[in-house]
């Protein structure tokens, strides 16, 4: 399996990180599509002509992009217009992934919001699927729907039922286990088994750890209580040979020890060794 860091980069100092990343020994970055980042949603064109460049002088892979924040609100609205904008938005990520030289786009299928009818949610999400499925078709782009703190898609059958609903299989799950973790929605393992290789297109990383509080507090990978072992054992049994992606906070100073310790974790993770 090959390896990738997940970020947001900004336009003033992505060169820097992406030596960084390379240095520390991923193969590749995952960028996401950011109003303020690179690649910009404004100015995504010329963005990922620099963005791709600059990768491959150094190197390193672009797989996937995330697709930010703005899929948050309007992927499932009960607005037909908001709805669009999440199409429009998918085709331009679409188009900017394909200039990066990458195939999985990840997105947030919308937000369950407190008032609004659950089944209703999960028909709006499947519509505009339906609406990009094509357009990833076109493309050569696997989108990513991605298990996040939406409040919706909570259970590996509601996940099988909604991409099984869409029937293309350029509309796929981004797993990510540590959400499942922090969650508190079951065992990620018992997930991956449930949802099968076919359905999931990639793998998120992070670590979680339950502070005093009881609430979850983000940890350095093998620093928290996921249980990536099993994780990892699981995976191999569905025989998952797509890119493990650290999804972590880049600290502001030691960003390149952070990497470093990032990297040899997903080696150990990967050899067996923990």
């Amino acid at each position: 399996m090959k390896t990738a860091f997940s970020l947001v980069l900004k336009s003033n100092d992505y060169s820097g990180v992406l030596s960084y990343i390379k240095e520390a020994g991923f193969e590749g970055v995952e960028p996401t599509f950011h109003p303020d980042g690179i690649p910009s949603t404004g100015n995504f064109r010329k963005d990922a002509k620099l963005l791709k460049k600059e990768a491959d002088r150094i190197g390193l892979e672009i797989p996937s992009m995330r697709g930010g924040p703005l899929f948050w609100q309007t992927f499932a609205s009960e607005s037909p217009a908001e709805r669009e904008k999440a199409v429009a938005l998918a085709r331009d990520a679409m188009e900017c992934l394909h200039m990066l030289g990458g195939n999985v786009l990840l997105i947030v299928p919308g937000r369950w919001e407190k008032g609004q009818s659950y089944l209703g949610l999960f028909e709006n999400a499947s519509q505009t699927a339906r609406k990009i499925a094509p357009l990833a078709e076109k493309q050569k782009v696997i989108v990513g729907l991605e298990n996040v703190e939406n409040k919706f898609l909570v259970t590996p059958y509601e996940w099988c039922r909604f991409i099984d609903g869409i029937g293309s299989p350029f509309v796929r799950m981004y797993l990510d286990p540590g959400n499942i973790f922090f969650l508190n929605l079951g065992e990620p393992e018992d997930w991956i088994e449930d949802i099968g290789k076919d359905r999931i297109c990639q793998v998120h990383m992070k670590d979680f750890v339950w502070d005093e509080k009881g609430m979850p507090a983000m940890r350095q990978l093998l620093r928290g209580e996921v249980n990536w072992k099993g994780i990892i054992s699981r995976l191999n049994e569905i025989r998952y040979d797509g890119w493990m992606i650290a999804e972590l906070p880049l600290p502001e100073t030691g960003k390149m020890e952070f990497l470093k310790q990032t990297k040899d974790a997903i080696n150990r993770l990967l050899r067996g060794e923990t």
